[in-house]
């Protein structure tokens, strides 16, 4: 009885052994899963892993510099304002030349300026002036009625190109019509001591006239204004020419 109960626990010792050993046959080892892991999903640094922040063809970290904006572009300088001269434009005491209001284009086909003052300046000769007040009456009554004369009457004999002049002061409230005629072609002219810029010109003719009747010109400031009233000769000859105020 003693030997079968030996047989018989010898042979559960024997089964339990085998089992055991065919259990630890069977499972992986311990780390094989964690090696499986990492040929799956290779870690970022690795060889093949996913590029990580800062490496080329990574997307670009808050640290790197970024694109700069481009600067828009500025808007222009408005137009000057109506009553305000461009940069460059000939005017004296800021009002533009020629300057507006000054009256319509004179008898004869007059224009109004806005150019550089030019020509060779020659002497006033009084004695020829008072010879020639007496012709310049008629014209004066024909285009400057009750008008009276300001500044000195103007006369020589002149080459093209040369003028005389005479200073007179444009009085505010005033109109004016300058008369100038010679053996040749002449023209009249007021011209802004400030600048030598011609504010207002006759057409060239053997009578010339600068603002006639209705037309005269008129001072646009409420002070009195200097200017210079000239005749220029347009050929050899001789010329005369008067400024009146009215």
């Amino acid at each position: 009885m003693k030997r079968i109960v030996a047989a018989t626990l010898c042979v559960a010792v024997a089964c339990l052994l085998t089992a055991t050993g065919c259990r630890r046959n069977e499972d992986p080892p311990p780390n094989s899963a964690n090696n499986m892991q990492s040929g799956m999903q290779p870690s970022y640094g690795q060889p093949g892993a996913q590029p990580s922040y800062g490496q080329p063809g990574a997307q670009p970290s808050y640290g790197q510099p970024q694109p700069q904006p481009q600067p828009q572009p500025q808007p222009t300088q408005p137009a000057p304002a109506g009553g305000q001269p461009a940069s460059g434009q000939p005017n004296i005491f800021g009002i533009p030349l020629p300057i507006p209001g000054m009256g319509g284009a004179p008898a004869g086909g007059g224009q109004q300026g806005g150019g550089q003052a030019g020509g060779q300046e020659v002497a006033n000769n009084p004695s020829m002036g008072a010879m020639a007040t007496p012709m310049l009456t008629p014209l004066q009554q024909q285009h400057a009625p009750n008008g009276r004369q300001t500044g000195e009457t103007l006369a020589g004999n002149l080459q093209a190109g040369q003028f005389i002049k005479t200073q007179v002061q444009l009085q505010p409230g005033k109109c004016y019509t300058g008369i100038g005629q010679g053996g040749q072609p002449v023209t009249v002219d007021l011209v802004a001591q400030m600048g030598n810029m011609v504010m207002a010109q006759s057409q060239p003719a053997l009578i010339s006239v600068l603002g006639p009747g209705k037309d005269c010109y008129k001072n646009p400031t409420p002070l009195p204004m200097p200017v210079f009233f000239r005749v220029v000769a347009q050929g050899q000859g001789p010329v005369s020419a008067a400024l009146y105020e009215r």
